[in-house]
């Protein structure tokens, strides 16, 4: 019921299954179904933006699994770990924790926990700077989604070369790869999905000189991540919303939407906010109306 929950994006109701079912599973010793719960829960932790409740819950889940030899379970512990890693800006560790669970998985012949380690890697890579390098990691998950015939993965996937063509340059190959993504998860009713995609999307908008159809994708993302509680896509929108005022001349809104995404950054611990700090800083110091922030 709590991996239910959380694919239909209800993650407080996700939270309390699996917190029933760890304890459950702890007063009957069963030390592999617990490892599996306290993992699930993790990703629900890291969904609803508890980055350090996560990692503690994931870590818990890799000793289990390691003390017990089961290295199916480990390498979804780890890989899951690497995603929190990667979300709070610890790349070298998140790259380690992925490679590693990459291995384990080829060695046990899990083609998809390959994928999905191969998307993460090409994630953290194109944060890094190693745009070929992602690429050719993002492309081998996506060619094994398709394979399995797995819609929301392969959407992901897709989202994430969007974000990497933008980087690269490629701007209209990347509207083409958050469109695809989108309307896969449109099909499939994915909210979570919708709302990165539409931060996608929006972020790509800016870049190609269309503020005013970048807030339409940014308050379309704002909605959504406040129906579901979902932190991140929350700031990331309200980041958005405010860069796109500052391009119309709405400073005022500006400042105080991108004030309130620094503020959900930081609460996280998310990557995003030094430099969103960093811009509204700026920002303040260049606005008539500087007292604004205080």
């Amino acid at each position: 019921m709590g991996r239910v929950k959380r694919f239909c994006d209800e993650y407080l109701y996700a939270a309390t299954y699996h917190e029933n079912a760890i304890a459950i599973f702890q007063m009957l010793q069963l030390r592999p179904s617990e490892g599996t719960a306290l993992d699930d829960l993790g990703r629900v932790r890291r969904l609803t933006g508890d980055y350090e409740a996560a990692v503690d819950l994931h870590t818990r889940a890799m000793d289990i699994f390691q003390n017990l030899g089961r290295r199916q379970g480990y390498a979804n512990a780890l890989n899951n770990l690497g995603r929190v890693r990667c979300l709070t800006g610890d790349l070298h560790a998140a790259r380690e924790l992925h490679e590693t669970a990459l291995a384990t998985y080829r060695r046990l012949g899990d083609r998809l926990g390959e994928a999905n380690a191969c998307n993460d890697l090409g994630w953290v890579a194109r944060l890094s700077g190693d745009l070929q390098g992602g690429a050719t990691y993002i492309r081998q998950a996506m060619n094994v989604y398709e394979g399995f015939d797995l819609h929301p993965a392969f959407a992901n996937a897709l989202d994430n070369l969007g974000h990497l063509q933008r980087q690269a340059g490629d701007t209209a190959d990347a509207a083409k790869l958050h469109q695809k993504a989108i309307a896969i998860y449109q099909d499939f009713g994915s909210r979570l999905g919708q709302a990165e995609v539409h931060n996608s999307t929006g972020t790509l908008l800016i870049q190609t000189s269309n503020p005013q159809q970048a807030l339409i994708f940014f308050q379309q993302a704002l909605r959504i991540a406040r129906q579901i509680h979902t932190p991140l896509e929350e700031a990331r929108a309200l980041e958005g919303t405010g860069r796109c005022e500052v391009f119309t001349g709405d400073t005022d809104s500006a400042l105080a939407n991108l004030r309130e995404a620094v503020t959900i950054f930081e609460r996280i611990g998310a990557a995003e906010a030094a430099q969103v700090a960093a811009f509204l800083r700026t920002l303040s110091q260049n606005s008539p109306t500087p007292g604004v922030l205080g």
